[in-house]
C-alpha cells in the first residue's frame, strides 16, 4: 500500500473541527496504515464532520414566521402509516419510530412529508422521505443532529437523492382550500425559507 495521502492537508481540515471526537476521528485518519483502516477512519471522520457542522448551524434554524400549530385529536397521516413521533418536528422534519405489530424492534427514522407542488384540493398524494437513523449513532452524532442536517437541505433535492419515497394518499374530504403557509429560516445563508403548510390533521409538509 502506498503512503497514507491524508496528512498533507489534514492539519488545515483539523483547525475547523470543534469537538474532541472530531478530532480523534481525524487523527485516526491520518494513522490509517491499510486500506480496510483508512476506510473506517474516512467514514468515522466524515460522520464527526457533519456532526460538528449541523451543531453549528441549529441555532440559524429558528421559525421566520411561525403560526401556532392546532392540536387536533385527529389521527395524523404519519400514524396511519404506523410511525410514532419521537421528538419536536423541527422545520418541517420529524423523528419518528415505527411501530412494528409483528414483533420486530422498532425502527427510528428522519421523515418529511412533501409535495413537488403547492398543495391545492385537487391534490391527492404526498411523498414521505425516510431516512434511517443508524444503529449505533456514529460518534457524536445524534439524531437532532441529522434533523437539523435535513432542515437545512431544499427540500425538492430529495427527489434528486435516490431516497425511495412512500406514496401517501391525502384523506377524503379534506379542507385543503383554507391551508395557512409557514415559513421556516432554513439554516445557513439569510434569505433560504422552507414553505410548509399543516394540513387538517395536524401532519406538516413541505412545498417547492
Amino acid at each position: 500500500m502506498e503512503p497514507n495521502p491524508y496528512p498533507a492537508w489534514l492539519s488545515q481540515v483539523r483547525e475547523i473541527t470543534q469537538t474532541p471526537a472530531t478530532r480523534q476521528a481525524f487523527e485516526a485518519l491520518k494513522n490509517a496504515a491499510t486500506p480496510d483502516e483508512l476506510a473506517i477512519a474516512a467514514q468515522k471522520a466524515t460522520a464527526a464532520v457533519l456532526a460538528d457542522i449541523a451543531a453549528e448551524m441549529a441555532p440559524l434554524g429558528s421559525q421566520a414566521n411561525m403560526p401556532g400549530f392546532s392540536n387536533t385529536p385527529q389521527p395524523t397521516l404519519l400514524e396511519q402509516l404506523g410511525f410514532t413521533q419521537v421528538s419536536p418536528m423541527n422545520g418541517g422534519v420529524y423523528h419518528v419510530r415505527s411501530n412494528p405489530t409483528n414483533g420486530t424492534a422498532p425502527v427510528e427514522y428522519i421523515a418529511l412529508l412533501y409535495s413537488p407542488v403547492p398543495i391545492t384540493p385537487a391534490t391527492e398524494r404526498l411523498q414521505l422521505f425516510t431516512q434511517r437513523v443508524p444503529d449505533p449513532l456514529p460518534i457524536d452524532v445524534s439524531p437532532l443532529q441529522i434533523q437539523t442536517h435535513w432542515h437545512s437541505l431544499d427540500a425538492r433535492r430529495l427527489e434528486e437523492s435516490g431516497l425511495e419515497p412512500i406514496t401517501v394518499d391525502l384523506p377524503a374530504g379534506a379542507q385543503l382550500d383554507t391551508l395557512q403557509v409557514i415559513e421556516y429560516a432554513r439554516p445557513g445563508e439569510a434569505g433560504r425559507i422552507r414553505y410548509c403548510v399543516q394540513l387538517p390533521t395536524g401532519d406538516v409538509v413541505c412545498y417547492n
